[in-house]
Order: structure tokens, then C-alpha cells, then sequence
């Protein structure tokens, strides 16, 4: 955690790209683009509807941000991140409806029945610069709740807004400093046997998981 890696937006190998080569592998990928990236299994374990595993970005360069209202919350030191959805305000759109809140709420599903062996685990990271992504952590998703702002139809208009809903998601912070590029590859392609490699931290969080709900 702490560290910064090269962010060019490409997997080519010959690149000194460190986002998407490092986490890309073939039939299993995420595309150019910031916030909510979902990992497909390759060979899905029991018929899951869980990814294998997410990566959450947080941009703090206002090029990336367009109309997006809503403002990630990140405490290192309490090991404590506020992360929201990808909805935005929209016309016909619900906050249920964006791809990335889907996912969450598929993985918030489970955790309220008990069903935590197919939690993914969640990197997390956040750019502040062109160019660059800082890891924050491996975290776990301990709550997920619903949250609105209100959004102004109109810029000088203070009488008129509407609420725009989305979903906030609150995060803990493992306590591990290096991630096993190994173990999240081997998720995807054999479940059981990435297991091996699994950090202990990692398994003794979600096996707690539902005392935390």
C-alpha cells in the first residue's frame, strides 16, 4: 500500500504499463476506463454470480471525474474507506441499474444470506495524477447502504434540485502489505487451488465477515 504504479492503458506486454498488463489475462480483463472494474471468473467455481475479484478507483483528476458527484472518503490511518456506485444522475437509469452497482449488490446478497466463500477481495486505488495509479489496499466490503444527494437543476437555481441516488459502499482496510499477483490469476482459472496462495489476513477477515454485518 502506498505505492504508485504506471497506469498507460494498455496490456501490451512490450509496455512498462503496470495497471492493466499486471491484471488482465486472457478471457479475463477490464477495459481503459475509471471506477468500478469487475474480474470474470474463467472457469466459475459452483455456479457463482460473484466476480472473482474487483478493483475500485478513486480519481482525483478533475478530467476523469465529468459530472460525477459524488466524493470517496479515504482514511488510511483508520484503515477506513467510503466508496459510492457508478450511478449518476440519469432520466431513466435507477441507481440499481449501473453495471458496477449490480455487481456490488450481487456481492452485498450474499454476505446477508451468509454465503461468504466467494466474497471477492477488493483493491483498492486511487489516482491523483495522469498517468498513475496509488494502491491503497486489499480491502473487505463490510456495508452497503443506500445514499442520495441532492443535485441542482440548475447552477445558479437554489430553490429547484432533485435527489440523485446511488449506493455507498463502506470498506475495511486489510491489515497486509503485499498482494500475490499469482493468487488473484489462479482465482480466476482454478478457484481451489488459488486457496493455497490465499493471504491469511484475507481469510480470516471473510471468515469473520458475518459477525461485521
Amino acid at each position: 500500500p502506498g505505492k504508485s504504479y504506471i497506469d498507460l492503458g494498455s496490456r501490451v506486454k512490450k509496455t512498462k504499463d503496470q495497471f492493466l498488463r499486471w491484471f488482465n489475462i486472457d478471457g479475463s480483463g477490464m477495459g481503459n476506463s475509471s471506477g468500478m472494474r469487475g474480474f470474470k471468473y474463467i472457469n466459475i467455481p459452483n455456479n457463482t454470480p460473484l466476480k472473482a475479484f474487483l478493483i475500485l478507483i478513486t480519481s482525483n483528476v478533475d478530467d476523469d471525474r465529468g459530472n460525477n458527484k459524488w466524493k470517496d472518503k479515504i482514511d488510511l490511518k483508520r484503515k477506513k474507506i467510503i466508496y459510492y456506485g457508478d450511478a449518476k444522475l440519469h432520466k431513466t437509469k435507477k441507481a440499481e441499474d449501473w453495471q458496477g452497482n449490480k455487481i456490488i449488490l450481487d456481492i452485498h446478497d450474499d454476505i446477508l444470506e451468509g454465503k461468504n466463500e466467494f466474497i471477492p477481495p477488493v483493491l483498492h486505488f486511487s489516482k491523483e495524477k495522469i498517468g498513475f495509479m496509488k494502491f491503497n489496499g486489499l480491502c473487505g466490503i463490510r456495508n452497503v447502504e443506500r445514499a442520495i444527494h441532492f443535485e441542482k437543476l440548475y447552477k445558479y437555481d437554489k430553490r429547484n434540485s432533485i435527489r440523485d441516488r446511488n449506493y455507498k459502499l463502506d470498506l475495511d482496510i486489510i491489515n497486509i502489505n503485499k498482494i500475490q499477483l499469482d493468487w488473484l490469476h489462479l482465482r480466476r482459472i482454478d478457484y481451489r487451488q488459488s486457496l493455497t496462495k490465499e493471504p491469511k489476513a484475507w481469510t480470516e477477515y471473510i471468515s469473520n465477515l458475518t459477525t461485521k454485518t
